[in-house]
């Protein structure tokens, strides 16, 4: 890391959102002449902010920690006109290691909520957050890829969700002030294996493939459930469907997933599918959204196997898939319905259904199994 301070100069600072840390964000000229800033902006913090976070859960104590602070470009005024300004340059997040101990929260229930607060009582203008599986992490690939595997997080105010399904995170906020400053920082949110453990599996999960389209399945040793959760049986097969919350409110990313078990008197079973051969499917909401129509399952017309062993539990987290009409009145909520990588919904009522969409022979529709499970979330 680097730090360059500059004391009674005025600096002109163009500073870059899209660069990440561990790039120069000091660039532009140099001036010695006075300048009157707004009077708003008297009293800026000597140093950027620092971060705690705090984590609340519910039926566990709440736990706080102050958050990494990565590459900061950081000016302020005096009030003799002249500024102040530093810049501390530092590593992506990604390519941290040893930060992942010293600033890491454990996440004890199926989830919870975090809530950012800056110190010196001066909030940014904005902030951003993106997180990535520590799976997917490392492991000595380039940073401009793990880059790309970024998902963005919703936020409501300072405050966002974050959810238990097996998995650790890395998490990096981006926080900028106006005309002061930025900074970014980092933190670990760490899954309580023993309470993971309690919700279905370990952390060495395998995956596998089920032939077709069904690539890079979770296998689970037994099945993880939320806080909304409804299984079904039928024909010596399970399914479970869940969410992680009942009510959610219209920023929530809404996390739905899946479970399918073979509980027969045989080690495995051979199933006879298209592709995919497990529906999501959501209906409900506003009228005048069809989400009855448009997020139908879709199932490529071709025939597969697929082996499926008892005592496994296969994960299906749910993924967008549908189409609509690129002439309808609704086509431009479509559009960004489909270009928001996580699911996000409108107020109202929907209901979630999980299908088993194969038979026990080459005949499907006759060997249909009958299986679907089907529970009801809130949007508020």
């Amino acid at each position: 890391m680097k730090k360059v301070l500059l004391v009674s100069i005025l600096s002109i600072f163009a500073i870059s959102t899209t660069t990440g840390c561990g790039g120069s964000f000091l660039d532009g000229g140099l001036a010695s002449e006075k300048r009157t800033p707004p009077v708003d902006i008297y009293g800026a913090p000597e140093n950027a902010p620092s971060l705690n976070l705090v984590l609340s859960q519910d039926d566990y104590p709440d736990k706080s920690l102050k958050a990494a602070q990565l590459t900061t470009s950081w000016s302020f005024f005096n009030e003799d006109g002249t500024v102040t300004g530093y810049e501390a340059d530092s590593l992506h997040a990604l390519q941290l290691d040893e930060y992942r101990y010293d600033v890491t929260l454990k996440l004890d229930g199926t989830g919870g909520v975090v809530e950012m607060q800056f110190s010196d009582d001066f909030p940014p203008e904005f902030i951003s957050v993106q997180l990535w599986e520590v799976e997917s992490a490392y492991g000595g690939q380039d940073i401009s890829d793990l880059l790309d595997k970024g998902k963005k997080v919703v936020l409501d105010g300072n405050f966002f969700d974050v959810t238990n399904k097996g998995s650790d995170y890395i998490f990096e906020i981006y926080a900028k002030w106006e005309n002061n400053g930025s900074s970014w920082y980092a933190f670990y949110l760490e899954i309580d294996s023993d309470y993971a453990a309690e919700l279905g599996g370990n952390q060495n999960n395998e995956r596998v493939d089920l032939g077709c389209c069904v690539k890079d399945v979770l296998v689970r040793d037994a099945a993880l459930t939320g806080e909304n959760s409804v299984s079904v049986s039928a024909n010596d097969f399970k399914v479970t469907l869940n969410s992680d919350k009942n009510t959610y409110s219209t920023t929530d990313i809404i996390n739905i997933w899946g479970t399918l078990e073979y509980i027969g008197d045989n080690e495995s079973i051979t199933i006879w599918s298209g592709c995919p051969f497990m529906h999501f499917s959501i209906a409900g909401g506003f009228d005048e959204y069809d989400f009855d129509s448009v997020l139908s399952a879709f199932q490529a017309d071709v025939l597969v196997s697929s082996t499926l062993e008892k005592g496994k539990v296969y994960h299906f987290d749910y993924v967008k898939s549908g189409g609509w009409d690129g002439n309808s009145p609704e086509a431009a909520f479509w559009t960004t319905f489909f270009n928001e990588e996580n699911l996000i919904l409108p107020k109202g009522e929907y209901t979630i259904s999980l299908s088993g969409a194969f038979g026990l022979t080459e005949n499907v529709m006759e060997s249909d199994v009958g299986l679907k499970a089907e529970l009801l979330i809130v949007v508020a």
